[in-house]
């Protein structure tokens, strides 16, 4: 990211979240600065909607006139012209651009963005500066407990990003597969997925240009190593199948057995069990007992979450008992918070909505004002389970419908379609419950999941009063809402 950048009598001081009109403050709201500078640190191309949502957005799920509102902001301060509106694509900002920007180098020099030092010795030193920081951050974070959100290397993530645009940008894929796969450790760490499907894509489109096995491993993690990001750039089961192939022709023990332990993960949440078990068996006979406990979590992650989608309560308690015992003895603050988590769901598994309730929201008052919005999609979807559970089938509805602005950009709608279906059929709204539930069908299709066992009690109990109402039409109705595309919502439950 550079210093500042300047464009007609104005100058945008990124890092100081300042815009200088005439050399004057010009007041802007958080929404447009970060819009802005998405815009002018791409001025060589159109930026997508999507993009400028999930900058500015966080990826949450709002509509096209947000963005509409916030070009209008910007326009008045700028000039109606500096940002021209693409019909159907975007935004693209169409003032010329110098950045301040000798030290960094941090966007490629293309088009009308001028650097005033863009020379190829620069960038490549640059790169190869980054790249090492990211080898760095990378052996830290193997040999350190996953500390969540203290991770220490959060502060390296703009800087990063900026390299990670110029090593992709020049198709330099050494430098992009260290670079993307600190990345994304370091937002998995965070449970920050907004910004990682960028990443993904573009560690993806230089699959092609790899000339060693290592490189094309390290994209290949980069690509497959989250499976809570929406449309990813390949087919998750594709891309962990050839992660882990990738790391197999590395001869690297410590990347195949967590690549192993993330395939068994994705299989297991297809409902591809046998796969997912010989992904597990493989990993253990990696395993050295030699190993710090907080290398042999990823193993002890990957056997909880397979047991949680395959409804195995007594299993699942207990497999979740050996994730909490190592992520105390590694001090992972991470994995403390996700044996917690699971806590909540085997409470649920057993038939405890009480626990369950009382575990989420008191998760969900530590995660209060932080950017963990995968973590509060899982504990309000377990805090919407035990209340349905309990019959407080209004408030169910009620916490449904605030936590599907979480859940619907990490691709987890459906956890609160299903507790919104069930609350329909209960009220006797079969129809409406039947279209909840094909929504939900279409949404777990689309991220190539199966139902977790909470999720199926609340999917069978509506399926089975919308029948009792409805005959075959409950049938009918949601195989015809499981072909529409998710975004169909309006008037669904939500009145």
């Amino acid at each position: 990211m550079a210093r500042s950048y300047r464009f007609g009598n104005c100058e945008l001081r990124p890092a100081r979240r300042e815009l200088l009109v005439a050399g004057r403050p010009a007041p802007l709201g958080g929404r447009a600065f970060d819009m802005l500078v998405a815009l002018v640190e791409r001025s060589d191309r159109v930026v997508t909607k999507d993009e400028l949502l999930d900058i500015a957005w966080h990826g949450a799920d709002v509509g096209d006139n947000n963005l509409q509102v916030q070009a209008f902001a910007l326009r008045k301060h700028l000039g109606r012209h500096a940002i021209a509106t693409v019909p159907g694509r975007g935004y693209r900002f169409a003032l010329d651009v110098t950045a301040d920007s000798p030290s960094l180098l941090g966007i490629p020099s293309s088009g009308r963005l001028l650097l005033l030092d863009d020379s190829e010795g620069a960038a490549d030193r640059h790169l190869a500066k980054m790249a090492a920081r990211a080898r760095a951050i990378l052996q830290a974070i193997l040999a350190s407990p996953d500390m969540g959100f203290r991770n220490p290397h959060v502060a390296d993530v703009d800087g990063l990003d900026v390299a990670l645009e110029l090593a992709s940008g020049r198709g330099r894929a050494d430098a992009t597969g260290w670079i993307a796969e600190a990345l994304v450790r370091i937002d998995a760490s965070r449970n920050a997925y907004g910004r990682m499907r960028e990443r993904m894509r573009r560690a993806h489109e230089l699959l092609p240009t790899a000339r060693d096995a290592e490189t094309r491993a390290r994209l290949w993690t980069a690509v497959a190593f989250s499976r809570h990001t929406p449309f990813p750039p390949a087919p998750k089961l594709l891309a962990h199948r050839n992660e882990v192939a990738a790391w197999r022709r590395v001869g690297d023990r410590l990347h195949l057995y967590e690549a192993l332990a993330r395939q068994a993960i994705a299989y297991g949440s297809s409902g591809r069990f046998a796969e997912a078990h010989a992904a597990l068996a493989e990993a253990k006979a990696i395993e050295d007992a030699a190993w710090e406990p907080a290398r042999r979590l990823a193993l002890a992650f990957a056997r909880a979450t397979v047991a949680a989608y395959g409804d195995a309560p007594g299993r699942f308690s207990l497999l979740v008992d050996d994730e909490e015992r190592l992520a105390r003895q590694a001090g992972s603050l991470r994995f403390l918070g996700n044996a917690k988590l699971y806590r909540a769901e085997a409470a649920l598994n057993l038939g405890r909505p009480r626990d369950a309730l009382r575990i989420a929201e008191r998760i969900l008052g530590a995660l209060a004002g932080r950017e963990d919005s995968l973590g509060h999609s899982i504990a309000s979807a377990i805090r919407c389970h035990a209340l349905v559970a309990l019959g407080h089938d209004a408030d169910a509805v009620d916490a449904a419908r605030g936590a599907l602005a979480f859940g619907g950009p990490n691709g987890r709608a459906a956890w609160f379609l299903d507790v919104l279906a069930l609350a329909s059929a209960r009220r006797d709204r079969s129809r409406e419950s039947a279209a909840l539930l094909g929504f939900a069908d279409a949404h777990y299709r689309e991220i190539d999941e199966v139902r977790r066992a909470q999720d199926r009690r609340c999917a069978d109990e509506a399926q089975e009063r919308n029948r009792v109402r409805l005959g075959r039409h409950a049938t009918w109705i949601r195989r015809a809402r499981a072909v529409s595309p998710p975004s169909e919502l309006s008037g669904y439950a939500l009145d």
